[in-house]
C-alpha cells in the first residue's frame, strides 16, 4: 500500500508489480525522488532489489553520470534473472 500524498510530484502513475524481475535503483540526496518514495515505489512495483547508490543525486546521464560500472553490474544481475525465470515459465 502506497503511503496516501507520497507521490504528489509525479500522479499519475502505475504502482502495480512488475511481472518480471527488476532492480530499482535510487540515490540518498536525488532532489526529485527522496528515498521514503524510492523504496515505496520498489515495493509496491515489487522489485526484486531495491539499491540505494549512496549520495549520486539524481541519476541520469544528463546529471553528469557517465560510464557507471555499478549500474552495468546492476542490469547484467535483472537480465540474468529474467532469463532464468524465462526458462521456468
Amino acid at each position: 500500500v502506497v503511503p496516501n500524498g507520497l507521490f504528489h510530484s509525479w500522479l499519475p502513475h502505475d504502482v502495480r508489480p512488475f511481472p518480471f524481475p527488476s532492480s530499482l535503483v535510487y540515490s540518498s540526496n536525488d532532489p526529485w525522488c527522496f528515498p521514503a518514495k524510492a523504496k515505496a515505489l520498489g515495493e509496491a512495483w515489487q522489485c526484486s532489489r531495491v539499491i540505494c547508490v549512496g549520495d549520486a543525486g539524481h541519476i541520469n546521464s544528463e546529471s553528469g553520470h557517465g560510464e557507471w560500472p555499478e549500474g552495468k553490474e546492476i542490469l547484467d544481475h535483472d537480465i540474468a534473472l529474467f532469463c532464468e525465470t524465462k526458462q521456468h515459465l
